[in-house]
């Protein structure tokens, strides 16, 4: 059943009920017009127009049986794209003769196919996320378990996320532009596309905690600086990482510099705080990664300022894009709760 302009239920396809015909007859003969009668029956414009004119409607019957798409080479398409979802339609196609599921005569156009996905099997097209083979291996299924079961026993007010990302002195510049049909926006690039900087942030439940700057791209002592400076900044007297706090960093190859690694450990020990690793191959486990996408969205927003101000344009995405409540949000939606 569906519903009318009119607000009156009807069945598409189907005539109107015999009553609702010799309505409409009986109102002819009083002389009202098509629209008084739609109004008085609730019947659409159309319908009343058929019946007032003496004009038969053609009644839609039921849609002929595709012969092509068969049920087992629907089965054979849906078992293709679960193997592989980047299939191409062509691909299908080829697939199916080269099984013998079909012959090149009675093979499906690709728009048939197309359609088949879409009302047959319910599916649609949309960007692939690619997971690394290397990430299925027993020892990375270990590591993730292992992590999983130390976060699920910790509080997540406790935990402190630290990662880096660099801006290119090209981030602000955007991706779309408006130009006549048929050429291409065009926009003069902004500085080198090889000059850098470099933002080290650590993020908790409750905003970021601190981050700072690094001209060119971030090293083993860069990393040990940040955590200097962190353990000795005070906040209303209050210290930023306090004894039981846990830090969560990935597993970037200077994150486990010979040269550094002690020291670090060091520094984490003396003033209580634990240094967890997250596992490899699971970058979505790590919160930064989603202020990153916040900051620089922001300053794509303001790409004048950043242009000018590169670094205030940076504490000015940071301050308006990332709150506590956004900061709760993103850490429910990475499962620490």
């Amino acid at each position: 059943m569906m519903l009318s302009k009119q607000n009156r239920f009807y069945k598409p396809g189907v005539c109107i009920d015999e009553k609702d015909i010799k309505t409409i007859s009986f109102l002819k003969e009083k002389g009202s017009t098509i629209s008084k009668i739609v109004k008085t029956t609730g019947i659409s414009f159309p319908t009343v127009s058929k019946y007032f004119h003496n004009i038969k409607p053609t009644i839609t019957g039921p849609r002929k049986k595709r012969e092509i798409m068969t049920t087992e080479i629907i089965e054979c398409i849906l078992f293709y794209t679960e193997r592989q979802p980047s299939i191409q339609l062509q691909e299908i196609q080829q697939k199916l003769i080269d099984t013998g599921i079909c012959t090149i005569e009675n093979c499906p156009s690709q728009n048939s196919i197309s359609k088949s996905l879409r009302n047959d099997l319910l599916l649609t097209r949309k960007k692939i996320r690619v997971v690394p083979r290397e990430s299925q291996t027993a020892q990375i299924e270990t590591k993730l378990d292992d992590f999983i079961n130390f976060i699920s026993t910790s509080n997540a007010n406790n935990l402190y996320f630290f990662d880096e990302t660099s801006f290119l002195k090209t981030s602000g510049n955007r991706k779309y532009g408006y130009a006549l049909y048929g050429h291409e926006p065009i926009e003069i690039q902004r500085y080198a596309s090889s000059a850098t900087l470099t933002v080290n942030l650590m993020h908790s439940r409750s905003g970021v905690a601190y981050f700072n700057f690094v001209e060119g791209p971030s090293d083993s002592l860069h990393l040990l600086n940040f955590f200097v400076e962190v353990f000795h900044q005070r906040i209303y007297g209050l210290p930023i990482l306090k004894p039981g706090d846990i830090v969560i960093m990935d597993n970037c190859r200077f994150h486990h510099s010979r040269l550094i690694q002690n020291q670090l450990q060091y520094l984490f020990r003396v003033n209580g705080v634990t240094l967890r690793y997250q596992p490899p191959y699971h970058p979505e486990l790590n919160t930064c990664e989603y202020c990153f996408k916040l900051i620089k969205d922001g300053i794509k927003r303001e790409n004048h300022y950043y242009e000018e101000h590169m670094e205030l344009a940076i504490c000015n995405s940071v301050v308006n894009n990332i709150n506590r409540t956004i900061s709760e949000n993103i850490f429910y939606h990475c499962g620490y709760t």
